[in-house]
Protein backbone atom coordinates (compact mmCIF):
# COMPACT_ATOMS: atom_id res chain seq x y z
CA UNK A 1 0.00 0.00 0.00
CA UNK A 2 3.01 2.31 0.57
CA UNK A 3 3.76 1.94 -3.04
CA UNK A 4 0.07 2.11 -4.49
CA UNK A 5 -1.25 4.78 -2.87
CA UNK A 6 1.12 7.01 -4.34
CA UNK A 7 0.96 5.50 -7.94
CA UNK A 8 -2.56 6.00 -7.91
CA UNK A 9 -2.11 9.82 -7.35
CA UNK A 10 1.21 9.85 -9.97
CA UNK A 11 0.12 7.72 -13.00
CA UNK A 12 -2.59 9.16 -14.07
CA UNK A 13 -1.73 12.43 -14.14
CA UNK A 14 1.51 11.56 -15.47
CA UNK A 15 -0.09 9.66 -18.30
CA UNK A 16 -2.86 12.42 -18.95
CA UNK A 17 0.08 14.77 -19.31
CA UNK A 18 1.90 12.59 -21.73
CA UNK A 19 -1.99 11.80 -23.79
CA UNK A 20 -2.00 15.94 -24.22
CA UNK A 21 1.12 16.35 -24.85
CA UNK A 22 0.78 13.82 -27.62
CA UNK A 23 -2.81 15.20 -29.08
CA UNK A 24 -1.37 19.18 -29.15
CA UNK A 25 2.36 18.54 -30.02
CA UNK A 26 2.97 21.39 -27.22
CA UNK A 27 5.78 20.34 -24.93
CA UNK A 28 5.58 23.28 -22.69
CA UNK A 29 1.74 23.30 -22.44
CA UNK A 30 -0.92 22.10 -20.13
CA UNK A 31 0.57 18.52 -20.30
CA UNK A 32 3.91 19.67 -18.87
CA UNK A 33 2.05 20.97 -15.82
CA UNK A 34 0.33 17.77 -15.36
CA UNK A 35 3.30 15.88 -15.72
CA UNK A 36 4.91 18.19 -13.18
CA UNK A 37 2.15 18.27 -11.04
CA UNK A 38 2.27 14.51 -10.90
CA UNK A 39 5.86 14.45 -9.71
CA UNK A 40 5.45 16.79 -7.18
CA UNK A 41 2.05 15.45 -5.72
CA UNK A 42 4.01 11.73 -6.24
CA UNK A 43 6.44 13.00 -3.92
CA UNK A 44 4.18 14.53 -1.14
CA UNK A 45 1.98 11.21 -1.76
CA UNK A 46 5.29 9.22 -1.33
CA UNK A 47 6.68 10.80 2.16
CA UNK A 48 2.96 10.55 4.02
CA UNK A 49 1.75 7.70 2.88
CA UNK A 50 5.21 5.72 1.98
CA UNK A 51 5.04 4.07 5.67
CA UNK A 52 1.57 2.95 5.35
CA UNK A 53 1.03 0.60 8.27
CA UNK A 54 3.67 0.81 10.07
CA UNK A 55 2.82 1.65 13.42
CA UNK A 56 0.91 -1.53 13.28
CA UNK A 57 3.89 -3.84 12.11
CA UNK A 58 6.07 -2.00 14.97
CA UNK A 59 3.89 -2.78 17.81
CA UNK A 60 3.53 -6.18 16.67
CA UNK A 61 6.98 -6.45 15.83
CA UNK A 62 7.94 -4.53 19.28
CA UNK A 63 5.83 -7.38 21.39
CA UNK A 64 7.32 -10.40 19.38
CA UNK A 65 10.56 -9.42 19.70
CA UNK A 66 10.05 -8.68 23.88
CA UNK A 67 8.59 -12.35 24.07
CA UNK A 68 10.89 -14.52 21.83
CA UNK A 69 14.00 -12.89 22.55
CA UNK A 70 13.53 -11.78 26.34
CA UNK A 71 17.18 -11.68 27.23
CA UNK A 72 17.67 -8.67 24.56
CA UNK A 73 17.08 -5.35 26.66
CA UNK A 74 18.77 -1.73 26.14
CA UNK A 75 17.80 0.93 23.58
CA UNK A 76 15.59 0.04 20.25
CA UNK A 77 14.14 1.48 17.11
CA UNK A 78 11.79 0.28 14.33
CA UNK A 79 14.07 -0.02 11.46
CA UNK A 80 14.16 -1.18 7.80
CA UNK A 81 17.02 -3.02 7.13
CA UNK A 82 19.21 -4.08 3.74
CA UNK A 83 22.79 -5.98 3.11
CA UNK A 84 25.18 -4.09 1.19
CA UNK A 85 24.15 -4.69 -2.62
CA UNK A 86 20.54 -5.48 -1.95
CA UNK A 87 18.70 -3.47 -4.84
CA UNK A 88 14.87 -2.66 -5.25
CA UNK A 89 13.37 0.27 -6.76
CA UNK A 90 10.35 0.33 -4.94
CA UNK A 91 11.46 -0.55 -1.79
CA UNK A 92 15.44 -0.34 -0.46
CA UNK A 93 14.49 -2.57 2.60
CA UNK A 94 15.30 -6.66 2.45
CA UNK A 95 13.38 -6.71 5.80
CA UNK A 96 11.71 -4.81 9.04
CA UNK A 97 12.37 -5.05 12.27
CA UNK A 98 13.71 -4.13 16.07
CA UNK A 99 17.82 -2.77 15.98
CA UNK A 100 18.74 -3.23 19.67
CA UNK A 101 21.43 -1.52 21.44
CA UNK A 102 22.60 -3.53 24.05
CA UNK A 103 25.73 -3.09 26.56
CA UNK A 104 28.06 -5.46 24.46
CA UNK A 105 26.02 -6.28 21.14
CA UNK A 106 23.93 -4.45 18.59
CA UNK A 107 20.88 -7.01 17.50
CA UNK A 108 18.51 -6.45 14.48
CA UNK A 109 15.53 -9.30 15.13
CA UNK A 110 13.38 -8.90 11.95
CA UNK A 111 10.64 -10.43 10.12
CA UNK A 112 12.67 -12.76 8.45
CA UNK A 113 16.28 -11.71 9.80
CA UNK A 114 18.42 -11.88 13.19
CA UNK A 115 21.80 -10.51 13.40
CA UNK A 116 24.21 -10.18 16.25
CA UNK A 117 26.75 -8.16 16.11
CA UNK A 118 29.58 -7.57 19.22
CA UNK A 119 31.41 -4.12 19.76
CA UNK A 120 34.91 -6.03 18.57
CA UNK A 121 33.07 -6.89 15.20
CA UNK A 122 31.59 -2.89 14.14
CA UNK A 123 34.80 -0.82 12.08
CA UNK A 124 32.77 2.40 12.13
CA UNK A 125 29.05 3.82 11.18
CA UNK A 126 28.52 6.43 7.87
CA UNK A 127 25.99 7.47 6.27
CA UNK A 128 25.01 6.49 3.11
CA UNK A 129 22.15 6.91 0.21
CA UNK A 130 19.25 5.08 -0.75
CA UNK A 131 16.55 5.39 -3.35
CA UNK A 132 14.65 7.94 -1.00
CA UNK A 133 18.20 10.28 -0.95
CA UNK A 134 17.25 10.84 -4.40
CA UNK A 135 14.29 12.74 -3.34
CA UNK A 136 15.31 14.10 -0.22
CA UNK A 137 13.69 11.68 2.11
CA UNK A 138 15.72 9.33 3.51
CA UNK A 139 19.37 7.99 3.65
CA UNK A 140 21.18 4.21 5.30
CA UNK A 141 23.01 4.58 8.27
CA UNK A 142 25.70 2.07 7.64
CA UNK A 143 27.52 0.14 10.11
CA UNK A 144 30.61 -1.41 8.73
CA UNK A 145 32.60 -4.05 10.23
CA UNK A 146 34.34 -7.83 9.95
CA UNK A 147 32.56 -10.80 11.40
CA UNK A 148 34.30 -13.87 10.92
CA UNK A 149 37.27 -12.70 9.13
CA UNK A 150 35.41 -11.28 6.68
CA UNK A 151 34.05 -7.58 6.25
CA UNK A 152 30.35 -6.68 6.39
CA UNK A 153 27.93 -3.83 5.50
CA UNK A 154 24.97 -3.45 6.57
CA UNK A 155 22.08 -1.02 6.25
CA UNK A 156 19.37 0.37 8.33
CA UNK A 157 16.85 2.89 8.06
CA UNK A 158 14.58 4.65 10.52
CA UNK A 159 10.88 3.83 10.23
CA UNK A 160 9.66 5.03 13.57
CA UNK A 161 7.63 8.41 11.80
CA UNK A 162 4.56 9.11 10.17
CA UNK A 163 6.73 10.46 7.08
CA UNK A 164 9.94 9.35 5.55
CA UNK A 165 11.45 12.97 5.74
CA UNK A 166 10.45 12.31 9.33
CA UNK A 167 12.63 9.15 9.44
CA UNK A 168 15.37 10.90 7.47
CA UNK A 169 15.58 13.61 10.42
CA UNK A 170 15.97 10.53 12.54
CA UNK A 171 18.70 9.13 10.98
CA UNK A 172 20.93 11.45 12.97
CA UNK A 173 19.51 10.20 16.01
CA UNK A 174 20.33 6.61 15.43
CA UNK A 175 23.48 7.50 13.38
CA UNK A 176 25.01 8.77 17.12
CA UNK A 177 23.42 6.24 19.04
CA UNK A 178 25.51 3.71 17.49
CA UNK A 179 28.41 6.21 17.49
CA UNK A 180 28.35 6.58 21.38
CA UNK A 181 27.31 2.86 21.38
CA UNK A 182 30.84 2.14 19.82
CA UNK A 183 32.83 3.86 21.66
CA UNK A 184 31.77 3.77 25.18
CA UNK A 185 31.87 0.28 27.29
CA UNK A 186 27.84 0.76 28.31
CA UNK A 187 24.76 1.32 27.73
CA UNK A 188 23.92 3.36 25.08
CA UNK A 189 23.02 6.94 25.93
Amino acid sequence: MGNLIPSLIWAPLTIYGLYLIRKTGVIFGPGFWFILAAQVLGLVAVNFFGLYDNQRMKQHMMREAEVLYPHLRGWMMFVGYAPDGYGNLLDPHKDVGILILTPDSIEFVGDSHLISLRRSQVLRVTYRANIHSLVGLGRWVTIEGRKDGKLFVLHFEPREAKTLLGDRRLSSNLKQKLENWLIRSGPPV
